[in-house]
């Protein structure tokens, strides 16, 4: 049995061929001499599913809010700000454009992402069961994503706003695959690269505001609203996730220390379009510090710090249909391919950064994003953003 597997091991193909990164992901062990693990349908569905989170639990869509609350002055034939609240990078805030008024802008976000629940994306810590023979597997993963996302909003009404969101996404995967017998045989070893590019999936947003009023801590403002998530993303590309989402949202914005600091939060629900499973909540809070307004060069200036949050109702898969035998010291068992479990997750990340008021009404923003916790397939460091805007 050990000389069989050893001989597997030795069918190898060294160097990866381009091909849709969904393919080469599936199909990695082949290139290590174990085919009937590549071509293992349970083995492929948990490929699958890495590829669909690590594009999910990126943040590509920025806030449909304009940085500043922005209003059409006929007396000065302008554009004037009409508060000192800042909209945060990716939370949604209460307030609305105004009618007539386009918000335009591009965010550029580059994320690496190689983590997996804490440990090394791809590693399986226990050996496969090949045939009755211990094989220890790894398919280290490294996914660098650069984001691009075109944002548009326009104020229909002052009180109703709608927003496109388009993110273009280009996705480099590098593989470090290896597999051996356990504790025989030098370990073979292959790498594969991969690169795409195109249309992510896509967000529609609408939002309402319902509220508007003022109390000591500054202006006080709420909405609510409905975001559509399009699945406009090839999947088999791992540019998108496969699968739609529908649902409500609600935002809420106030000063607690008038002209100087504001908060804001938002919560809603993405129901999966056709798949309940995929189903999860959203939530976030934020922080943004500023000066009041003036003409100090310092006014312009506005920080922002915020959480986000996400929690899936259920797992994406059954354990059964990702797992499959492995060598356990009480004997064979079905445990899940690359050592990823397919159970529910709470995610927890952190964005912050300095937003510029740069001439009339442009923004430049400059900040990071980070996760905050190890559950699922995350980012590991900080990670950089950029955007730029404006409201015409």
């Amino acid at each position: 049995m050990k000389s069989l597997a050893c001989a597997l091991l030795l069918a190898l193909a060294t160097v990866a061929h381009a091909g849709r990164v969904r393919h080469v992901y599936r199909t990695a062990p082949a290139r290590v001499g174990l085919p009937t693990v590549a071509f293992d349908e349970r083995y492929q569905n948990n490929a699958d599913v890495i590829l669909e989170q690590g594009l999910r639990n990126l943040p590509l869509f920025p806030a449909a809010s304009s940085a500043y609350t922005w209003r059409w002055n006929p007396q000065t034939d302008a554009l004037e700000r009409v508060d000192d609240l800042v909209s945060p990078l990716f939370i949604e805030r209460g307030q609305t454009l105004g009618e007539g008024l386009l918000n335009v802008g591009l965010t550029f976000g580059y994320y690496r992402v190689e983590d997996a629940d804490g440990e090394r994306l791809g590693v399986d810590p226990v050996p496969l069961s090949v045939q009755g023979a211990p094989i220890q597997y790894r398919a280290r993963t490294d996914l660098t994503y650069t984001v691009s996302t075109f944002n548009f909003t326009y104020g229909v009404r002052d009180d109703l706003d709608v927003n496109v969101a388009i993110p273009i996404v280009t996705l480099d995967m590098d593989l470090d695959i290896s597999g051996r017998l356990r504790q025989c045989c030098v370990a073979r070893t292959a790498s594969a690269q991969t690169e795409a590019a195109n249309l992510s999936d896509m967000l529609v947003r609408a939002k309402y505001r319902f509220f508007e009023g003022a109390w000591e801590g500054g202006p006080a403002v709420a909405a609510v609203g409905l975001r559509v998530r399009l699945p406009t993303g090839d999947p088999s590309r791992g540019l998108g996730t496969g699968y739609g989402e529908i649902g409500p949202f609600t935002a809420f914005s106030t000063g607690l220390i008038d002209g100087w600091l504001d908060t804001h939060l938002d919560a809603g629900v993405d129901a999966g379009i056709g798949d309940l499973r995929r189903s999860s909540a959203h939530y976030g809070w934020a922080l943004d510090l500023h000066a009041p307004r003036g003409p100090e060069w310092w006014t312009r200036v506005a920080l922002a710090f915020e959480i986000l949050g996400r929690s899936e109702f259920a797992a994406l898969r059954e354990p059964t249909s990702v797992s499959g035998p492995h060598v356990t010291a009480g004997g064979t068992a079905d445990l899940p391919y690359l050592g990823f479990e397919p159970r529910r997750r709470v995610y927890a990340d952190a964005a912050m950064g300095v937003r510029v008021h740069l001439a009339e009404s442009f923004v430049l923003s400059l900040g990071a994003f980070k996760a905050l916790n190890t559950s699922g397939v995350r980012v590991t460091d900080w990670s950089p953003l950029a955007a730029i805007e404006g409201t015409f």
